[in-house]
């Protein structure tokens, strides 16, 4: 996993567990029941930018490739042609 997803994993568990908690103890303030929705956002952020982890790497391969000089240089030397 990267450094973000799993940056979104911890603070969704984090939310989670900090919103069980303070939704369970009913003398806190209401304004701490915010961090239950807080935690299944960055959940779902988790799971979106998880989900598209190795079509991000797969891009940013072929993207890192296009525009170098010397890929182009190479391809002359072979005969291919240079978009």
């Amino acid at each position: 996993m990267r450094k973000l997803t799993k940056i979104l994993f911890v603070l969704s568990v984090a939310g989670f567990l900090a919103g069980i908690l303070i939704d369970s103890r009913g003398a806190m303030d209401p304004r701490w029941t915010v961090v239950l929705p807080l935690g299944a956002v960055c959940f779902g952020l988790f799971l979106i930018f998880y989900m598209l982890q190795k079509e991000m790497a797969a891009f940013d391969q072929e993207t890192s490739g296009m525009h170098r000089p010397e890929a182009d240089a190479a391809r002359v030397d072979r005969g291919d042609r240079v978009k």
